[in-house]
């Protein structure tokens, strides 16, 4: 499937089922039907799993929940996710994990000689901060010398062979094998945050995902649907969104994050007329937020966008751009070109600052 045309045929599901509740041991549940184990994929992604495997972490996260037989409130384990992304301790995981947690503890992985997690690995980890429309949170635990995963070095492109890597108890790891199904795209009606997604079945946020040299390229985050289909797919926030994050986390100076408050989608679309017939994808806008500089600039839901900044969006990645309409900074100008019902309009308008980047807490 074409990432021009991805956006179009995914709609989100629930988000819940990716956070295990965990009364009495902080581990996670054995692998599901959907994943495999190391030993039945092939032996490239043997290789590359086992060695990610190190960099992938528990969380439990304890926080006071009600009972859903019982109703009763009492405290309770969530246990999920989390990648190792600096050696200084630094760990990425769900922000839903975590923020209402009154205490939160990372499990590290076995070691080579020794693959069973110890109770002596359980860390107390301190929230570094939040990015809330990610749904990503930093946390740091007092360790040094961690294998960190790194951030892939070259791009990724639609098709590329990926796996995620699921903690799993008693020292074993869940793996998913997948393939690039976009490298950038929006999977909500009312978010412009880009998504890099596979065909990867269901799994666990927090989880790495991996190119075949063990390289970071994205953070399982949501699942997805493909419509018709019974089919799942794995929505994972793109290595260029959690370097930001991170570069946020070491910093002691807050940077705040421009918005102008659209969201643009890919839609495919039929052109005909009496000598030829095609398709190609038109950059939409879906969702315009009331009372934000795109509103205020005039711009519609509906409307076509051609160019940004006189750059045609026939030239431009459609990866490239969504990253950089989500990236903005504040104060940056942004002149979008539109065609609304086959008038052409230049509308410019200037990203506003609404949330830090990093929420420290």
């Amino acid at each position: 499937m074409a990432a021009a045309s991805l956006s179009g045929h995914l709609r989100a599901t629930c988000a819940a089922s990716v956070l295990m509740a965990a009364v009495a041991c902080p581990v996670l549940a054995q692998t599901s039907p959907d994943e495999v184990e190391l030993s039945v994929v092939s032996p490239q992604a043997e290789r590359v799993a086992s060695q990610v495997a190190r960099s992938v972490v528990q969380v439990v996260a304890t926080a006071y929940g009600t009972d859903h037989a019982s109703g009763v409130l009492s405290m309770q384990r969530l246990v999920g996710a989390g990648t190792i992304v600096d050696e200084a301790g630094y760990i990425l995981t769900s922000a839903r994990l975590v923020d209402e947690a009154m205490q939160v503890d990372v499990m590290l992985a076995g070691t080579a000689s020794d693959p069973r997690p110890a109770a002596t690995q359980l860390l107390p980890a301190s929230l570094v901060g939040i990015v809330p429309d990610l749904d990503l949170a930093v946390l740091r635990i007092d360790a040094s010398g961690l294998p960190a995963l790194a951030l892939a070095r070259r791009p990724v492109h639609q098709g590329d062979r990926t796996i995620t890597v699921l903690p799993g108890a008693s020292g074993t790891h869940g793996v998913t094998p997948g393939i690039v199904l976009a490298t950038g795209a929006p999977v909500r009606q009312d978010s412009p945050v880009p998504y890099l997604v596979t065909d990867a079945p269901h799994g666990v946020v927090g989880a790495p995902v991996v190119n075949m040299d063990g390289e970071l390229v994205g953070l399982a985050s949501a699942f997805v649907e493909q419509a018709g289909t019974t089919a799942s797919a794995t929505a994972a926030l793109p290595a260029a969104l959690l370097d930001a994050a991170m570069t946020q986390a070491r910093s002691s100076t807050p940077r705040r994050r421009g918005v102008v408050g659209l969201v643009a989608r890919s839609v495919t679309r039929r052109f005909s007329d009496d000598r030829v017939r095609s398709e190609r994808a038109q950059l939409v806008v879906s969702d315009v937020a009331a009372g934000l500089p795109a509103d205020r600039a005039g711009v519609r839901e509906g409307d076509v966008i051609v160019a940004v900044d006189n750059q045609p969006v026939a030239d431009m990645e459609l990866a490239t751009l969504y990253l950089a309409l989500y990236t903005l900074r504040e104060g940056q100008a942004l002149t979008l070109a539109v065609d609304r019902g086959g008038q052409s309009l230049e509308l410019t308008t200037t990203a506003v600052a609404v949330v830090d980047l990093i929420a420290s807490r």
